[in-house]
Order: C-alpha cells, then structure tokens, then sequence
C-alpha cells in the first residue's frame, strides 16, 4: 500500500473518534486564505492550528510538518517513559524478585488513562495494569490496583515486592530511585490511614511526621509543609478535589493513590484522573483468572520495560506514514495500523471522559488529529 493511502486510512480512523478536536467540522486543509496570509511558513500554520484545533488555515504541504512532529514528540515521550521505568526496574540487579500477586478479590485494574497521561508501571502476566506512575513537571503519582502500601508497611504479605515498592516510592519522592530520602518525610493524607504510612517511612528507616492537613478540602494551605500527600479509597467524593490534586502535582509534590479492594471509589476516582489514571471497573478482578492479577516469578526487567511502553507501535505505523511509497499486505499482517487503533482509542477515552483533545494538554493528540 502507498504511503498516501496508510495516511488517508489513518485520517479516516483517527476522525472516526474524534470530530477534528475542537468540536467543528473538519474543513478543508486549504479553506481559510485569510489564516494562511496571516501564517505565512508551515511551522507557523501548524502553531496556531495546534493552538485553535482550527485545520482551515493548514495547506496539504503541512502533513509532512504535522507528521514531523508527531514522530518528535512520541519518540520523545516514549524515551522519557523508558527512561523512568528503566530507572526504578533497574536492570542492574538491585530488584531481584519482580513477582506480586495482589489477589482476585482484594484488588481492581488500575490503567493509564491514556498513552500520554500515566505510564504503566506493572502489568500483570496477561497484560492486566496492577499499578502507574506519573510525571507532571517535578510532581509524580503512583498508584496501585490494591493496599500494597499497607503489606509493605508490614513484614507478611508479598514481601518479595518490597525492594521495586521501596525504589519506586524513593523516585516518588525524589526522581531518582537511587536518590536519598529525606531523614524526615512528612505527609498528609486523605481516606487513608496515618498509622500505615508512618510504619512504612520508619521501615526504610526514616522519621515520619504528619502534617494534619485536610488535603481533600480545597483553599486548604497546609498541603505545602507536606513531602508526600496519600489518598485512599474514603477520600471524600468533592468536585474540585480532580484540580486539587492537579494543583499538588504542578507544586512538585509526591502523590499517592491505594485502591484496597475490588471496588471503586468515587473520591478515589476523581484522586486519579487527576494522576491521568483510571481503574478497571467494577467488579474489578474478583471473577478474573490468576494471570489478570499476578506477575510470574521469573518476570525480568526488559520484559517490564516492554510492557510498560504503550507507544512503540504508533512510533512504527507514524514511521511508515513518512515514506514516499510502502508495499505492504494488510490482509495477512495488519500490524503495521496498530498504532492508528491505538490512536483512535485513546482519542475515544478522551472523549468518553468529557475531555476535548484541544482544552487540554495533549501535544501528540493534537498533532495527530490534525
């Protein structure tokens, strides 16, 4: 197939899900002359149409700068995901055991919202999320698909996980899983009990210190004397509470999310959207079968890795689209649009969620849609 013919398809399937971004009507890539007078180079163009969702002042001759771009910015997430997970799972050894098992009728799937929002941070065996991560800025989320927080603060249950808990929670708070904890670390929480959080900070040998702080409670101030803010899942359901926390992670702080059971939670719900993360759905895994919910002893880091990146099939499928002509069978290997599925899929979720492509900041998607 011609490359003019994998973008066309492209097209189709991407405004299939999404109606152009900004709610109008795709117009023609040469409708507007008043627009393209006024944006006289290709990069100025695909600016302010990256700006508007406004495609009217585009030329056919952008695509390539659009296409560009796209290729830029997904190589670029991709790396930085890579780079993050490779840091906590590092491959040097120092986490020996990579096998967890949060159990059927104590946990739920907890997913990235999105393949720009939240990285997979352990997929389970049948490629289920157990837990994510995030990064907005020097802010960063972590949240789990059950209490794990509370096993690691305790000497029991999955102990094998502690040494990938105890780095992840140290990037947390540090961006660096090799980096220092503070000799204090001082949180707050919300729906979540203190006693836990303090057994866990003093296992790693710290000092805890709770700031009381309802967290949950916006206009509060007392969130900024706080290292590390904890949510669960009693945290009261309130409107602003998806902002709060959007405003905690812009701060730079430590943020962390603990679903304890199979159920969802509607404050719980509003904590992770702010994180660009969602859960499964109820019943969550109380009727799935083991490889929904356990990571296999022998699971290595490269194989972590791999899993956790959610972007390296639209790189290859956007790859394609740049090249002047591609011969391909569809019909006996249809891998080569796997990305655009992907695409449409998540531009889908964005608009499942009441969420417009072109009001938030999603780069990549805008790009793509354009």
């Amino acid at each position: 197939m011609h490359a003019r013919k994998l973008v066309i398809l492209a097209a189709a399937l991407v405004l299939s899900a999404c109606d152009g971004g900004s709610g109008d009507s795709a117009a023609p890539l040469n409708q507007s002359k008043a627009v393209v007078a006024a944006a006289a180079t290709s990069s100025d163009r695909v600016n302010a149409a990256v700006a508007s969702g406004d495609p009217s002042g585009l030329l056919a001759e952008d695509r390539a700068t659009l296409l560009s771009r796209a290729i830029s910015k997904a190589n670029g997430r991709r790396a930085r995901t890579q780079q993050i997970l490779g840091d906590i799972y590092n491959s040097q050894g120092a986490v020996p055991d990579l096998a967890l098992n949060v159990g059927s009728g104590s946990s739920i799937p907890m997913l990235a919202a999105g393949i720009t929002q939240a990285i997979p941070f352990i997929v389970s065996d049948d490629g289920t999320g157990i837990a994510a991560i995030m990064e907005d800025g020097s802010g960063r989320g972590m949240a789990y698909g059950a209490d794990v927080l509370s096993w690691m603060a305790g000497t029991t249950k999955e102990q094998q996980h502690l040494p990938l808990f105890t780095r992840a929670f140290t990037w947390l708070l540090t961006g660096d899983a090799d980096g220092a904890l503070p000799a204090t670390i001082k949180f707050s929480q919300s729906g979540y009990t203190s006693s836990t959080v303090r057994n866990f900070v003093t296992r790693l040998g710290k000092t805890p210190q709770e700031v009381s702080c309802n967290i949950s409670l916006p206009g509060n101030t007392c969130w900024q004397d706080a290292d590390l803010l904890v949510f669960g899942s009693s945290t009261p359901n309130t409107a602003a509470l998806t902002e709060l926390v959007g405003t905690y992670l812009k701060a730079g702080k430590a943020v962390i999310y603990m679903n304890p059971g199979w159920w969802e939670s509607a404050g719980g719900n509003r904590v992770l959207d702010a994180l660009g993360m969602k859960v499964g759905g109820y019943p969550g895994n109380y009727f799935a079968a083991a490889p929904a919910y356990t990571v296999s002893a022998g699971r290595t880091a490269a194989q972590s890795l791999a899993r956790g990146d959610q972007l390296g099939r639209l790189v290859t499928t956007l790859q394609l689209l740049g090249q002047t002509s591609y011969t391909h069978d569809f019909t006996a290997d249809p891998t080569p649009i796997d990305g655009v599925t992907l695409l449409r899929n998540d531009l889908s979720a964005y608009e499942n969620r009441g969420k417009k492509v072109f009001k938030a900041a999603t780069p990549l998607q805008r790009l793509l849609v354009l």
